[in-house]
């Protein structure tokens, strides 16, 4: 699991606080209880994905999340329109994330359905509001969340580097808080002083078929680091093919074959990758 993973405030007690944010919960939660849609905006990475989901926690919700997409077709939001006029066993609210990004052409007269008709709490976030439709806006009570201080995210970063032991770049702090622990903790001690292979291998030589995509994310981060021009091409090459690789290395497992696989192809190829990078360095 990611750093940003790993420590998403749970509690509002973590939630990194902006300016008048106890007048804007209690707006949040006085339209939640009057069934009036939210629209939550602001810079992307401040955490307003993040509050809704403390505030359904808080609230008792299950959250049905839909992440805004050009591709989002349709039948698909009229299935979702459906959906929110419809009784749960358990309380749920509806989340239209990045809604910014919807093809608001096509969409905006079954959106305007999904707004009048749930029966649901409706939640959207938008990172460039100017991009949501005045119709849409004027169906919803629009909170502009702003950045937290930058105070209070050093501290956060602060705390986390001493619970991880990683030595932190301050010099990577912004008011995007999403970005600021990539950015932070990227090449860390902790990460230099790691066996860059074994770890590749944990990640690999798993007892499943899929691979997490946090895992594909760090890779491709770390890349650059370690591996350049041919070496780097052939690289991701690897990674792109790992998928493969690692299904045929759990059938010689079922087959009772393992003994006779140490490591699949592509990780005896990083390794062989890793000691030329070594060697140009040492030259």
């Amino acid at each position: 699991m990611s750093l940003t993973e790993r420590y998403r405030p749970q509690t509002f007690k973590e939630f990194l606080k902006p300016l008048d944010f106890d007048k804007k919960l209690a707006k949040i939660l006085q339209c939640m209880s009057q069934r009036i849609p939210i629209l939550l905006s602001g810079k992307s990475g401040i955490g307003k994905t993040t509050l809704v989901y403390i505030i359904a926690k808080d609230q008792g919700y299950a959250v049905s999340e839909t992440n805004a997409s050009d591709e989002r077709k349709q039948e698909d939001l009229q299935h979702i329109l459906k959906r929110v006029q419809m009784y749960t066993f358990v309380k749920t609210l509806f989340l239209f994330d990045e809604a910014d990004g919807l093809n608001w052409y096509k969409t905006t007269s079954i959106m305007i359905q999904i707004l009048k008709k749930s029966i649901h709490p409706i939640f959207m976030t938008a990172n460039e509001i100017y991009k949501i439709p005045e119709i849409i806006k004027k169906s919803c009570q629009v909170i502009p969340l702003t950045e937290p201080h930058l105070t209070d995210i050093a501290q956060r970063i602060k705390e986390i580097s001493e619970k991880e032991h990683i030595t932190p770049r301050y010099g990577t702090i912004s008011t995007d808080v999403r970005n600021t622990l990539l950015k932070t903790f990227y090449g860390g001690e902790v990460y230099q002083k790691d066996n860059q292979f074994e770890k590749v291998k944990q990640i690999f030589l798993r007892q499943t078929e899929e691979i997490e995509k946090e895992d594909i994310i760090w890779l491709v981060d770390n890349a650059c680091r370690y591996y350049s021009g041919r070496s780097l091409i052939e690289f991701i090459d690897l990674i792109c093919k790992a998928d493969i690789y690692g299904i045929e290395l759990l059938k010689e497992r079922e087959k009772g074959n393992f003994s006779t696989v140490t490591y699949p192809f592509y990780l005896r190829r990083l390794s062989v990758l890793r000691k030329r990078e070594k060697n140009k360095k040492e030259e």
